[in-house]
């Protein structure tokens, strides 16, 4: 005997049809912003009057933090929805990514691209999570199109 309803179909249907195009553009996004940070640091470095070694600094803490911020990112999951850590490192992303625009000083630059490599960090593996609740059946189809967004990314 089935216990779903129609309307609970349409609900998730509906649901998968605004949230995947927008996480599969999201990880595009993402690593298309991380792509471009280490070839936009020459430009940086002119601006800001920055040295080689701040900068080259600043994307070793790039590199690492967001790395590192995988594993927290799994573990918020499980602590909190998925849906809340999706927005607050697309928060992070948005946030990192303007200060990282607008930046006019070498410290800022600093905070942009820390902000920036914890969005990441937070929404590399939040974003499989959430994909995998949304397609409970073929999850590998989904996650073949996020794979091909993230390498078109960068």
């Amino acid at each position: 005997m089935c216990t779903v309803s129609y309307a609970r179909v349409e609900s998730t249907v509906a649901r998968r049809r605004v949230r995947s195009p927008a996480v599969v553009l999201g990880t595009g996004t993402a690593v298309l912003g991380r792509s471009l940070l280490a070839p936009l640091l020459g430009p940086f470095r002119e601006t800001l009057s920055m040295n080689a070694a701040t900068a080259g600094g600043a994307l070793t803490v790039f590199v690492f933090l967001s790395a590192v911020t995988h594993y927290p990112a799994g573990r918020i999951t499980d602590d909190l929805t998925h849906q809340t850590v999706l927005m607050g490192s697309i928060g992070s992303l948005v946030l990192g990514a303007g200060v990282l625009a607008t930046t006019t000083t070498v410290a800022q630059f600093v905070v942009g691209v820390i902000v920036f490599a914890i969005g990441i960090g937070l929404f590399m593996p939040v974003a499989i999570v959430h994909l995998s609740a949304l397609f409970t059946e073929r999850r590998g189809r989904i996650f073949g199109i996020n794979s091909g967004a993230a390498q078109l990314g960068g």
